[in-house]
């Protein structure tokens, strides 16, 4: 985890560079626009105490950190079929009905926030009162959703330690998504589709 020079303040989890081309804006705060800015002189300075990088030497990460690539899914089978469970997990995914059948709010809706065209990100900040009194800020960069299964432990500063406490723990009011309707077997049909991205 890393900190900011005001101890204790807006403590955050590493992001995984897998995969992130494309995905901007950058930091949980989603303050670095694009990836010169993500991995520019602070980087160079807070991170890899170095003296900073030359015009050259920055463009050379930034080339670097796109060409990484998300590592072959394991949880999919080789043609890339979704089994029974993930299937229903996809459907609660896109879903747009609680089980009692009242309309989710479009902005209450997984893939409002976690579109699959973007790479499950929408690329924005958004308040989904996961913030702790320890964060000056509210709104947090919404993560892709791609390779969450190997990307534990989750939410901006990883106090959720399964994908499951993000809802069970972390989204008591529904502000995280509508889930508060679903059973066990629904949430874990989820967490089995989402491991699949």
């Amino acid at each position: 985890m890393l900190e900011t020079p005001r101890l204790g303040r807006d403590v955050v989890e590493n992001r995984t560079l897998l995969g992130i081309a494309d995905t901007s804006p950058f930091k949980w705060n989603g303050k670095n626009r694009d990836l010169a800015a993500q991995a520019g002189p602070r980087a160079a300075m807070f991170i890899l105490r170095s003296q900073g990088f030359s015009p050259r030497e920055a463009q050379d990460v930034e080339s670097f950190i796109q060409s990484l690539r998300l590592p072959r899914n394991p949880r999919l089978g080789s043609g890339r079929e979704l089994t029974e469970a993930q299937e229903r997990g996809r459907e609660i995914f896109f879903r747009t009905k609680t089980n009692g059948g009242s309309l989710i709010p479009p902005e209450d809706r997984c893939y409002f926030c976690h579109p699959p065209l973007t790479h499950y990100t929408s690329r924005v900040q958004i308040d989904v009162s996961t913030a702790t009194k320890y964060d000056t800020i509210k709104a947090f960069d919404i993560p892709q959703l791609e390779s969450v299964y190997m990307r534990a432990p989750y939410l901006h500063n990883g106090e959720a330690q399964t994908l499951e406490e993000i809802w069970t723990k972390f989204n008591p009011d529904d502000k995280h998504g509508i889930t508060s309707d679903m059973d066990k077997l629904q949430l874990n049909d989820l967490i089995e589709f989402l491991k699949t991205l």
